[in-house]
C-alpha cells in the first residue's frame, strides 16, 4: 500500500510550493455549511466535513486541499478520526455507523465497523488531566464543573443568548477553553476561572466545530460560512483561512433598460454587470454584512436599492459607485437597553427583510420582513416605508 508519507512528498513537488508561502489558500472547498473539523496525530492532516455532504483533507502547512471524498451515508458525520499512521480515515455517522476510508487511494474501503475500538473526538465535553473537573456546552451555557461534588464552577454565556454553543476545545496547559458558537464568534475564556479572554470574530456565520492541534499550536474553527479558519494558540491570530471560491446568489434584478444586472449573494456583497460591454464587465460592491434578500433598480437607472439580513436598506449611487446611505429597516428602542448597555450585553434586535419594491414614479420605497423579538413581545411586524423626494421614513 503507498503510504501517507509517500502521497505527501508527490503532491508537495507537484504544487510546486517551495518556491512561494501561501497565506491564504482558496480552492474548490466546501460548496455548503462546515460542520465538523479534526486534525491528524501531528497537526499536518485536517480533515473536514460539509452539508454538501463532502469529507475533505487539507495539508495544514500549505492550506492545501489534498482529496475529496462523497460520503457513502446520507446522515451526518458525527465525528472524524485518522489512524494511527494516517493510512485511513474513520467516519462515525448519526446512525451510529463507521466507515473506513484509505486516504492514499481516496476510496471506501470498508463500510463495516472496525473491530478496534476508535477514539473518535468529542467536541462537546472535555475532561480535565486529574479528571476532577468536565468542561461542557449545554445549550447557551458553556459550563465547568466539579465531577465529585457535582458543584458548577462557573457558567459562561455568548453575547446574543438566544445562539448555542456547538462545540469546544480545551487546551489545559495554556489554561484557555475556546468555545464555537452559533453567532459566528469563538470565546476565549481562562479554563480556570472562566475570565474572558477574548472574543474572536472573524467568521461570517455560525461556529459548527473547533479542534486544538496535537502540538498544541493550532486551532482549527469551522463554519457555516463554507471557512475553515487556521489560529495562532498564543497570538489567537488568523495564520490561514481555507475557503471555497463557490457562493449563492440570493437575488437578482434587471435595470429599465436591460442592459446592467445586479446580483446579491449571501454574503452581503453585490455584483453590477455591465451586459452590453463585450467583456460583461463585473463590478463588486461589499453593501451589507448578512446576505442580501432583494435588490432593485431605481426607474432611472441612477440608484441601486438592496436589503438584506443586517437590518440594512442599502442606496447605491450608481454614478458615484458608491452607497450614499444605509438606513435600518428597525430601529427599535426600550428603556431598559440602557441598562444593558451599561452592562456591556446590548445587542440589536435580530431583524431581516424579505422584500422590496419601488414606485413607478421612484419617489416611494418599501420594504417588509420580520424580527425575532416580535413575539415574544406580542409586537406586530413593521413595513418600512421611505419617501425618497423628502427622506421621511415610517414604520407601519
Amino acid at each position: 500500500m503507498i503510504r501517507i508519507s509517500t502521497i505527501l512528498i508527490l503532491f508537495l513537488l507537484s504544487k510546486n510550493i517551495f518556491a512561494q508561502k501561501i497565506e491564504i489558500a482558496v480552492q474548490k472547498g466546501h460548496s455548503a455549511e462546515i460542520t465538523f473539523v479534526t486534525f491528524n496525530h501531528d497537526g499536518k492532516l485536517l480533515a473536514s466535513y460539509g452539508k454538501d455532504n463532502l469529507i475533505k483533507l487539507w495539508h495544514v502547512p500549505t492550506g492545501k486541499e489534498m482529496a475529496s471524498f462523497i460520503s457513502a451515508n446520507q446522515k451526518a458525520v458525527k465525528s472524524i478520526a485518522f489512524s494511527k499512521e494516517d493510512d485511513f480515515l474513520f467516519v462515525l455517522y448519526e446512525d451510529k455507523s463507521i466507515h473506513t476510508w484509505d486516504v492514499a487511494t481516496s476510496s471506501l474501503k470498508s463500510t463495516e465497523t472496525p473491530s478496534a475500538k476508535i477514539d473518535f473526538p468529542d467536541q462537546k465535553s472535555f475532561l480535565t488531566r486529574d479528571s476532577t473537573f468536565s468542561v461542557f456546552v449545554d445549550r447557551f451555557y458553556l459550563k465547568k464543573q466539579n465531577r465529585k461534588t457535582n458543584s458548577t464552577s462557573y457558567s459562561k454565556v455568548p453575547i446574543d443568548i438566544s445562539q448555542n454553543f456547538t462545540s469546544l476545545a480545551v487546551l489545559e496547559k495554556m489554561n484557555q477553553i475556546f468555545g464555537a458558537c452559533q453567532d459566528g464568534k469563538v470565546y476565549v475564556y481562562s479554563l480556570n476561572k472562566g475570565k474572558n479572554i477574548k472574543t474572536l470574530g472573524e467568521h461570517l456565520s455560525s461556529v459548527n466545530s473547533i479542534c486544538i492541534s496535537p502540538t498544541g499550536e493550532l486551532i482549527a474553527s469551522a463554519s457555516d460560512d463554507r471557512s475553515i479558519i487556521l489560529r495562532d494558540t498564543k497570538t489567537l491570530k488568523v495564520i490561514k483561512r481555507l475557503f471555497g471560491r463557490s457562493y449563492r446568489f440570493e437575488s437578482l434584478t434587471f435595470d429599465h433598460s436591460g442592459t446592467l444586472l445586479a446580483a446579491g449573494d449571501e454574503f452581503g456583497k453585490a455584483r453590477i454587470i455591465n451586459l452590453a460591454s463585450s467583456r460583461f464587465n463585473v463590478s463588486a460592491y461589499q453593501l451589507h454584512e448578512k446576505k442580501i434578500s432583494d435588490i432593485k433598480f431605481s426607474n432611472d437607472s441612477r440608484y441601486l436599492f438592496s436589503a438584506g439580513y443586517d437590518d440594512r436598506i442599502s442606496t447605491f449611487d450608481l454614478s458615484k459607485e458608491k452607497a450614499i446611505t444605509k438606513e435600518k429597516y428597525l430601529n427599535y428602542f426600550n428603556p431598559s437597553d440602557f441598562i444593558l448597555k451599561d452592562l456591556h450585553i446590548y445587542r440589536e434586535p435580530f431583524a431581516w427583510i424579505n422584500t422590496l419594491s419601488i414606485s413607478p414614479n421612484d419617489r416611494y420605497l418599501i420594504a417588509g420582513g420580520a424580527w425575532k423579538e416580535s413575539v415574544p413581545r406580542r409586537q406586530p411586524q413593521v413595513m418600512w416605508f421611505k419617501d425618497l423626494n423628502s427622506g421621511n421614513v415610517r414604520r407601519i
